[in-house]
């Protein structure tokens, strides 16, 4: 018997070990539903103002008849080559507000509904990123959403810059926000990829 009761305790303790395998650890687990953001997030509540932005602007410019859309686009739009002149359109206007209001317009609703898409879903994680994740004390969302919004409104800028730089004596208009939506992607990625480094986001 002592064969068969020395196997039965090798089992039992086997057993035992696996059956404690299985419980729930007592440690706190990371979990992904908790971080999702409603409605109320203030970075939530920037990115659909900015979504919203953009499809009144691109409702209102469709909307209007043809001489008045042409007029609209050439006001906001940033073209290199009234840039590059002495920042004065064909009417005398100064035009390095169009350095941001291109970002605003859209050619039409197909590259309206790209940017809004991509944007949406790469805005939210980066907001997080600046400080603004849900669990965070609402002074700290606050100064992560105006920080974001300044990245992003930054980035058009910035994207504006480039496009007259490297397209300097084109008459082809720049409109669109892909420049600063570029951008958004591009962090939010970097972000990304450092959760996978050891050390998650504290490294690098």
């Amino acid at each position: 018997f002592f064969i068969p009761y020395k196997l039965c305790g090798k089992l039992f303790r086997t057993g035992t070990g696996l059956l404690m395998q299985s419980r729930p650890s007592s440690k706190p687990v990371l979990q992904v539903h908790q971080k999702t953001p409603g409605l109320w997030w203030p970075p939530a509540l920037i990115i659909l103002l900015l979504i919203s932005v953009f499809g009144l602007v691109h409702i209102v410019h469709f909307l209007m008849p043809s001489d008045w859309s042409m007029v609209f686009v050439e006001r906001f739009s940033l073209s290199p080559m009234s840039v590059s002149g002495q920042h004065a359109d064909a009417t005398g206007n100064d035009v390095t507000h169009t350095f941001l209001t291109h970002a605003f317009l859209h050619a039409d609703w197909a590259h309206l509904l790209l940017n809004c898409f991509w944007f949406y879903v790469f805005a939210q994680p980066l907001a997080t990123r600046f400080g603004a994740g849900r669990h965070a004390p609402i002074l700290q969302q606050l100064s992560g959403s105006f920080i974001f919004l300044a990245f992003f409104l930054s980035a058009a800028v910035l994207s504006g810059f480039v496009y007259v730089l490297i397209n300097l004596h084109t008459h082809v208009a720049l409109v669109g926000a892909s420049g600063a939506i570029s951008a958004v992607m591009g962090a939010a990625i970097r972000v990304g990829l450092r959760r996978f480094q050891p050390g998650g986001l504290e490294k690098g």
